[in-house]
């Protein structure tokens, strides 16, 4: 399978991101970082939810129902993973991260619980570093109602991870728990030896996990 040497790391706000390039310069894999193609991937999927709310106001996003806002974040998800493949397919990338790496996308590719992992972050611990982002300011600062924009936004990301999680025990994938007591470094320090446990050789020709 082509994708089969991957690290797949997904889930919202848990420090992903950060821990994936540790992990990547640790162990000289290149990293690729799916959020970070997101306005590309939307302008090739005419027609479904990925490229319909990329043309959306802020609270056209954030004042809504929070389920409904939900359903539209696993949707665009599963809009966004097939581009992020194509991406991958023939490159060099060996950890792929970001939002859209659902648990169930994973499986559909049979891709082993070895090769994967979801870092989870806890409601509390998306509150507190959520407005730490300097981005997250300017954009509730968009908002007629930014009070209850950040409330909805808040509680969407904790559904969310509600159903990475549920997913991920579906699946059988393994899941890291963040809540802020470990350092990122420590987070990367338990992903490399999670998914370095049972791993056959064979599918660590560029590096040991």
């Amino acid at each position: 399978m082509v994708f089969e040497d991957r690290v797949w790391i997904g889930s919202p706000c848990s420090g992903k991101t950060t821990v994936s390039d540790i992990l990547s310069r640790r162990l000289n894999l290149p990293c690729y970082h799916a959020d970070e193609y997101f306005e590309r991937h939307a302008s090739m999927a005419p027609g479904t939810a990925l490229s319909e709310v990329i043309g959306w106001s802020f609270d056209q996003i954030f004042l809504r129902p929070v389920e409904e806002m939900l359903k539209t974040l696993i949707q665009v998800g599963h809009d966004e993973f097939p581009l992020i493949l194509n991406d991958i397919r023939a490159s060099d990338h060996r950890i792929i991260e970001g939002c859209a790496v659902l648990p169930e996308s994973l499986a559909a590719l049979g891709i082993d619980p070895t090769h994967c992992v979801y870092v989870i972050p806890s409601e509390a611990f998306q509150r507190r570093t959520y407005k730490q982002r300097e981005w997250v300011t300017p954009l509730l600062s968009r908002s007629r109602q930014p009070e209850l924009a950040w409330e909805n936004w808040r509680q969407r990301d904790a559904l969310y991870s509600s159903y990475i999680r549920e997913q991920a025990a579906l699946f059988g994938y393994p899941v890291v728990d963040v809540e802020g007591e470990r350092s990122l470094e420590e987070v990367a320090d338990l992903i490399q030896t999670l998914l370095s446990r049972n791993r056959p050789q064979s599918n660590l020709t560029c590096t040991k996990l």
